[in-house]
């Protein structure tokens, strides 16, 4: 499944870099700001069906499916830690987890529960029975589970605001080790 994935992304960038080139090279402006904004929809579009995959615990495994095809699995002793954040999304805080894999490429970053990381919301069904399920199997394989502090950080923004904006958006979010999450 990723190997097709990649190279259906791999066809439709080269064939959004020819026409982003076709069009800069007629010096036609509004043609490579439309290729610009056509070609992020396919990227976020793609995003957005990842972040929506269920995930499974296995004795083995946590691994991320869509419709039944297992699309991405990190195997416990390959899990760096897992985080807890809460973070606002514009309407309302809510708490996101991330499996973090130790063999995780950057460029997979954005493409969360394919090749990056793995990648879960509050909204997921039954979720006190998964994190049951990954608090029991963090314990036994000794993975760091953490949450990070965003009332920490927003403290410290507030503490800054006789200093320069710069200063009081970087504020560092703390993280906090925890038993269970």
């Amino acid at each position: 499944m990723t190997a097709g994935v990649t190279s259906v992304a791999v066809t439709v960038g080269i064939l959004d870099v020819y026409l982003l080139l076709f069009f800069a090279q007629r010096h036609d402006l509004l043609g490579v700001l439309i290729m610009i904004v056509l070609s992020s929809f396919p990227v976020l579009l793609v995003r957005a069906v990842l972040s929506r995959a269920s995930i499974v615990v296995s004795e083995a495994d946590i691994s991320a499916t869509f419709f039944g095809l297992k699309i991405k699995s990190i195997e416990w002793t390959n899990i760096q830690k897992i985080t807890k954040s809460r973070v606002y999304n514009g309407y309302a805080y809510t708490d996101i987890f991330h499996v973090q894999d130790r063999d995780h490429q950057a460029i997979c970053r954005f493409l969360i529960n394919l090749c990056g990381n793995l990648v879960f919301t509050q909204d997921i069904h039954t979720l006190r029975g998964l994190l049951s399920e990954v608090n029991l199997y963090a314990k036994r394989h000794n993975i760091p589970l953490a949450v990070w502090d965003t009332e920490a950080a927003a403290a410290e923004v507030r503490s800054r605001q006789g200093g320069s904006y710069w200063k009081r958006a970087t504020a560092k979010i703390p993280e906090t080790r925890v038993r269970e999450l």
